[in-house]
């Protein structure tokens, strides 16, 4: 009996570490990449997609860990905890995108003077601005309309080999501090670049309002610079998103290179 408990053991042990360390990446990468807090695939559902995704690299990573076994306890927790910094790492490049917009919205809501009517998100744990969620579920739609998650799976199963499961530390080149500064800047110049527009009629709606308080001193035009400035986004923002809609389209775009940036940073 006891033989036989042992030869199960060794037959699927491998199977099972394998599946361990493969869905290490995908686990990671997901409580990194916004699209799954937002849509609010938590719990049972989450591991759901997770597992489906990770299952096809389970063959590759058995073959590859064939060659340092018989692994020990400690080996296996560092190859799990490299894994899941590579999927944190993949995650931040895919959420690019989503952090940007996010960041947009907050700008317009800020100069839009409406600080303290944030939304709470409960899936993220924490507040998100009216415009900065509309932009977000606007990404959101065209990533999975353009097969968005399909691309997320497939550039999860090419980093295997730019970083394979044997491999503990990449040579890293000279320029990737500076590229992984670059994404930071990324994120910024693109929440700048797609607020500008609509922080422009803000301000000409605050230069209005000061005109008005000056000619009419008895109207209060700081009670009336909230209704005017929401309306002028109301009116706008439909005829923005004729353009915003073609830009999210591209932004979307950049993750279908986020391979080759981890190509620049790991020769």
């Amino acid at each position: 009996m006891i033989e036989s408990f042992r030869f199960l053991a060794e037959l699927v042990g491998p199977y099972v570490t394998a599946v361990s360390i493969a869905i290490a990446r995908a686990i990671a990468l997901a409580a990194v990449l916004p699209v799954f807090s937002w849509l609010g695939l938590t719990g049972i559902l989450r591991n759901a997609v997770i597992i489906a995704i990770a299952l096809p690299m389970v063959s590759q990573v058995t073959s590859e860990l064939a060659v340092l076994t018989p692994l020990q306890p400690g080996q296996v927790l560092m190859l799990v905890a490299k894994e899941a910094v590579i999927g944190i790492l993949l995650g931040l490049l895919f959420g690019l995108p989503f952090w940007a917009v996010e960041a947009a919205g907050e700008l317009i809501d800020m100069q839009r003077g409406v600080n303290g009517a944030y939304l709470i998100d409960p899936n993220a744990s924490g507040q998100a601005s009216p415009v900065g969620t509309l932009f977000v579920l606007v990404l959101l739609a065209l990533f999975f309309a353009g097969n968005g998650l399909g691309i997320v799976a497939e550039a999860l199963y090419n980093s295997y080999a730019i970083w394979p499961v044997t491999k503990l530390l990449p040579a890293f080149t000279g320029e990737t501090p500076t590229l992984l500064l670059g994404l930071l800047d990324h994120v910024v110049r693109l929440g700048l670049l797609l607020a500008v527009p609509l922080v422009i009629v803000m301000l000409l709606a605050d230069i209005t309002l000061a005109v008005i308080g000056r000619m009419a001193p008895q109207l209060n035009v700081f009670d009336l610079s909230l209704s005017v400035k929401s309306a002028a986004l109301v009116l706008v923002l439909p005829v923005y998103a004729i353009f915003l809609v073609p830009y999210f389209s591209d932004s979307l775009g950049s993750i279908r290179g986020v391979l080759d940036l981890a190509r620049t940073v790991i020769p």
